[in-house]
């Protein structure tokens, strides 16, 4: 904590100081460290580092195996280069990236782990499990034998977790509040198949189903064929569901607040019917990412193919009750989305 004795050295009230800091974007707030040693305290103390987390706004951050920029959807401002690894998925906590990296080594791909702080520009490699494959689930670690491990930056060391995941996972996870939450399913050929959100808690632990999705059962066993799901988090306390079915029709739900573990249930944020030559199927392929706005409406990010061109690029759709409409195309080799709230949080020893 910054000491009262440095407080009564500012030229500016504490509290003034501290308000007008909460106010600068990152890329500015980075310069103040080296006016003076007092705001660099300040800067660098957790309650302003969590405080400034708190107030900062969501953005993406696109990679497109070459560089990595961030997109801020509101002033549709882009950010210089950032570090250049080829990232397969990221998974975002509190600023903090974890990424799947691909590293090119004799014609072959190896897959690493790291944690990367992309405004801090701290990046740190996690010495990979002994037990890892490829198409493991990251976030938290399980193998195709329901092993599962968990990576302590303390010890810097995996280690194994006595529990049991009986499910599948649809889609990449979800971090909110220290948890994981994800698109699960349930059950086999020739048997209902179940599709609910899954949470696994960190403090305990444990695995836990948390809510169905609000789907009708008579068309669960049509995903992902026919239904596209994606899942994001809202506000910190709340889940919401994208759900787009033959193409035509989009509809966005958002739960109760999961934080509270108990009686989780879902209400209808919008519904739009889309224009197929305006917003094509989200390719079970693709890895499109969206975020929630103002007044009911989210920003959805899409790859898309061009085939005439031969290229690969992003379409960043507005999307609100009865309304859609393309806001910006970015090109790319191949671009990788995904949704980043800058942080001062620092990467873990």
């Amino acid at each position: 904590m910054i000491s009262s004795k440095q407080r009564s050295s500012l030229l500016l009230p504490f509290e003034l100081v501290e308000e007008i800091l909460y106010r600068l974007p990152f890329e500015t707030l980075g310069r103040f460290k080296s006016i003076c040693k007092h705001w660099y305290a300040l800067i660098n103390d957790k309650r302003f580092i969590y405080k400034y987390l708190d107030l900062s706004k969501e953005r993406s951050i696109q990679n497109d195996h070459e560089t990595s920029q961030l997109f801020d959807p509101e002033t549709k401002a882009v950010s210089n280069e950032l570090h250049s690894l080829l990232y397969s998925k990221m998974i975002h906590c509190h600023g903090l990236l974890l990424c799947k990296c691909l590293e090119t080594l004799r014609c072959s791909y190896t897959m690493k782990l790291a944690v990367w702080n992309p405004i801090l520009r701290q990046f740190k490699w996690i010495k990979p499990s002994n037990s890892r494959k490829f198409f493991d689930v990251y976030g938290f670690g399980y193998d195709n034998v329901s092993q599962i491990e968990i990576y302590e930056f303390k010890s810097k060391l995996w280690r194994s977790v006595d529990t049991i995941l009986d499910c599948d996972a649809l889609r990449k996870s979800v971090s909110m509040n220290g948890n994981m939450y994800w698109i699960a399913q349930k059950g086999r050929v020739n048997s209902e198949i179940e599709i609910f959100i899954q949470s696994f808690d960190f403090s305990t632990e444990m695995f836990k189903p948390i809510c169905c999705v609000p789907i009708p059962k008579g068309i669960v066993s049509s995903v992902p064929f026919d239904h596209k799901l994606l899942l994001s988090g809202l506000g910190g306390h709340r889940l919401s569901l994208f759900h787009q079915h033959n193409d035509v029709e989009v509809k966005v739900w958002v739960t109760s607040k999961v934080t509270d573990g108990i009686n989780v249930s879902w209400s209808k944020y919008f519904n739009v019917t889309i224009d197929p030559s305006i917003l094509h199927s989200i390719s079970t392929f693709s890895i499109p990412e969206y975020f929630t706005l103002k007044n009911n409406k989210i920003m959805l990010l899409c790859e898309e193919t061009d085939i005439k061109k031969k290229c690969m690029y992003t379409s960043i759709y507005e999307m609100g009750e009865g309304e859609i409409k393309k806001q910006v195309t970015m090109r790319g080799q191949k671009i990788w989305c995904n949704v980043y709230v800058p942080s001062l949080v620092p990467v873990p020893e």
